[in-house]
């Protein structure tokens, strides 16, 4: 049996009367026009339709509003990580950078990317949270206390005793040169606070 040819050229002229909205409202309309058609062939599926697109469109406005300072600080730690030997991992630059661009009321944020996919983005903010202090360190302990994986309490605990030997240096009194303080991509203007 032959398919149907479709000429891709050829646009079917839209249904909606008023053309001076932009495209995408009309588009929008459209969809919202046929979901509500639909919702009333079948009543008893209204109410769960509009409950799911609530719950969807609160999700996304959610996650978009949490996540910006969240991967503004990603992004700091991906532009100081060091390589060597073909892997990437932390270094002191990537301690530094992070530790200047955040403060204690930051330590919310910083508590999230502990449960981050990326190790080098755990091991780097395990580091500053303990930098900076008492509360910081107890996010660590209490992320500590939920994580099953070995290799991940390992990092944290060499966090926490790095920060409790005698001789800690805090990450900002790391001494560092002007031509390296240069090298290190920090924060700068364009993060959100």
């Amino acid at each position: 049996m032959p398919e149907k040819c479709i000429d891709v050229r050829v646009r079917p002229k839209p249904e909606w009367k008023s053309m001076n909205q932009p495209t995408f409202l009309r588009g929008s309309i459209t969809v919202l026009r046929r979901f509500l058609t639909n919702a009333r062939v079948k009543p008893t599926l209204s109410l769960r339709r509009v409950g799911c697109l609530f719950c969807v469109v609160t999700l996304n406005t959610l996650l978009a509003a949490q996540s910006a300072r969240y991967l503004a600080l990603r992004r700091v730690i991906n532009r100081n990580t060091g390589f060597a030997h073909m892997t990437r991992g932390v270094n002191m630059y990537t301690l530094y950078a992070l530790r200047t661009c955040v403060s204690e009321s930051d330590i919310a944020v910083l508590s999230e990317m502990l449960r981050d996919q990326d190790r080098i983005t755990r091991m780097a903010t395990a580091s500053v949270l303990v930098d900076l202090g008492a509360e910081g360190r107890r996010m660590v302990q209490t992320r500590l206390a939920e994580v099953k994986d070995v290799s991940e309490k390992l990092m944290l605990q060499d966090a926490l005793d790095a920060a409790a030997k005698s001789g800690y240096r805090p990450i900002l009194q790391y001494p560092l040169t002007d031509a390296k303080r240069r090298h290190i991509h920090g924060c700068g203007r364009s993060l959100p606070k």
